[in-house]
């Protein structure tokens, strides 16, 4: 555009900034607000909140609370949208504490609560595990008349999974059915994985099948969590089985699914099958992590197998060739911590 002759307007540089920022570029956005001043052109709110929202993605607390003091400067006054984005960046950034200093502000100035801000209290209580917190929000949403989304009651629905509340999951469940809301992927991988939690690993399945009637396509994250959900409880079969209909979808599976099952097995005192995996994992061009090695490794160490370790370490440094060494030293230091503990 420069090149060209033509100078950005305060409309093109918004554009940017906020397109930077939900590709997750706020370090970007920052830099075209930054062109933005050295050009002489003047941020409006627009401008502000764009930039707030990409800081907020990224948990960029700090520097979203001095883009809330620049706004202050402009003769401009912070709006429920950049409220919302200055809690999501605590939420984000894992500042409890401050999240709840800004609340309490906002109480204090007795600024309105809207819908916006309702929904956001939501979210970010549900981020940090604030219950009772959370709680409050939905239900203060509900009582000024306003219908949640279905972020909102996926905030819910994940909240009391966490917190093992299955009646209460289920009965956020029936209610986003009532307001006539379709549950999507991420509610139903909240109750995979709440229901997997619980132990209900039956019931995952179930959620799972439920999911594809309703012709929604489970995805990596459904299918990882039900072979979690069984490995936990030893049904190695089971996870198997949920593993082969993964990649006969045309699912490839990650790290975390390979590193499920060495963990499992590793854990049963199955070393063989555990090494069989790490190599099927190679093959299928999927690199182990250090927590691969490290669930093979405290598993030997765990069962006192201290004699057999030297033999697993010849194993990953013969079939991991381009292992940094310092990666490799740091595995092999855990059999070390654990042989002077015992």
């Amino acid at each position: 555009m420069k090149k060209a002759g033509c100078e950005p307007e305060k409309a093109t540089f918004n554009t940017l900034i906020d397109a930077y920022g939900r590709c997750g570029s706020s370090e970007q956005a920052l830099g075209i607000y930054n062109g933005m001043l050295r050009a002489g052109c003047t941020p409006d709110m627009a401008t502000f909140n764009a930039l707030l929202a990409a800081l907020a993605r990224e948990g960029r607390w700090e520097q979203a609370e001095l883009v809330l003091e620049e706004l202050k400067k402009a003769n401009y006054k912070p709006n429920d949208v950049a409220y919302a984005s200055l809690l999501h960046a605590y939420s984000n950034g894992g500042q409890v504490p401050r999240l709840k200093r800004a609340v309490d502000n906002l109480f204090a100035t007795e600024f309105p609560l809207t819908k916006i801000l309702l929904k956001t209290l939501v979210l970010v209580y549900g981020k940090c595990s604030l219950l009772e917190e959370a709680e409050f929000a939905f239900q203060e949403l509900q009582r000024r008349g306003h219908l949640p989304d279905v972020n909102t009651f996926n905030a819910m629905v994940a909240l009391y999974g966490k917190k093992g509340r299955v009646d209460k999951a289920t009965e956020i469940l029936d209610l986003m059915k009532v307001t006539g809301l379709a549950p999507d992927l991420v509610t139903y991988n909240c109750m995979i994985s709440m229901y997997g939690r619980e132990g209900m690993y039956r019931r995952a399945e179930e959620v799972l099948r439920e999911m594809q009637a309703a012709r929604k396509v489970p995805d990596l994250v459904s299918y990882n969590t039900l072979i979690f959900a069984f490995s936990k409880h030893g049904l190695m079969d089971e996870a198997a089985r949920i593993f082969n209909e993964l990649v006969s979808v045309g699912l490839q599976p990650d790290v975390f699914t390979y590193n499920t099952f060495v963990s499992c097995y590793a854990c049963a005192g199955k070393f063989t099958d555990a090494m069989n995996v790490i190599k099927h994992m190679k093959k299928s061009g999927c690199r182990p992590s250090e927590v691969t090695y490290h669930a093979l490794v405290d598993a030997y160490c765990k069962l006192g197998k201290f004699p057999e370790i030297d033999r697993v370490l010849r194993f990953i440094k013969n079939t991991d060739p381009g292992l940094d060494r310092a990666f490799y030293r740091r595995i092999a230091s855990r059999a070390t911590e654990f042989e002077l503990k015992s």
